[in-house]
């Protein structure tokens, strides 16, 4: 994908900085450029699919901070007389809270696209069945879960020791299990006494 540009917005940026700098040009031209490299730094890994949902996103809430930053002003810009203070410090608490949307915005946008693209390679994985005398362990990676199962019920030492290491029993998949970790796949080869994974 070519480098998406923000320059649509140079005229607006201008505005919103007329009030508030003695070079709104220079302001308006350094914020589109900065913004477009986080936009362009954030699309690099970004999947394609999810590229143009997320450049319409940032665009709406840039555009979203920039209107709300024209309208705030500064008496050394403006000038003190009949300068209305209330009315500034409302515009300043708007175009603060637009900015936050904005920043939250990114924030959690880049953090969902990055669970899509976990959760996608997760499907991807084929389960791992390790069979042992009475049972067999099972990394689940639909369900992201390391779980034990047994022919039989365990004798209380098992239970005891599948307790003592986060294993929860579930009814309804009649299993020992806890989260898809490194320590739980060890945990699990102590208790049942699997020396290798593989």
């Amino acid at each position: 994908m070519n480098k998406i540009s923000l320059h649509e917005f140079e005229k607006l940026a201008y505005h919103s900085f007329v009030n508030t700098s003695f070079d709104p040009e220079k302001l308006a031209k350094k914020t589109i450029e900065q913004n477009e490299c986080v936009l362009n730094d954030d699309l690099n890994g970004i999947p394609e699919e999810e590229k143009e949902r997320y450049i319409n996103g940032y665009k709406k809430y840039f555009s979203s901070w920039l209107s709300a930053h024209s309208r705030c002003a500064s008496s050394f810009i403006t000038g003190r007389s009949k300068f209305d203070t209330q009315r500034a410090e409302r515009a300043n608490e708007i175009e603060q809270k637009r900015y936050e949307e904005f920043r939250i915005w990114r924030e959690r946008a880049l953090k969902a696209i990055k669970r899509k693209v976990i959760n996608k390679s997760t499907n991807n994985k084929v389960n791992i069945e390790i069979s042992f005398v009475g049972g067999k362990i099972i990394q689940n990676w639909e369900e992201d879960r390391i779980q034990l199962l047994f022919i039989e019920k365990p004798d209380a030492e098992t239970i005891l020791l599948l307790k003592k290491n986060g294993f929860h029993w579930s009814p309804t998949r009649m299993v020992w299990q806890r989260k898809n970790t490194n320590n739980a796949i060890n945990a699990a080869k102590q208790i049942i006494g699997v020396p290798d994974w593989n």
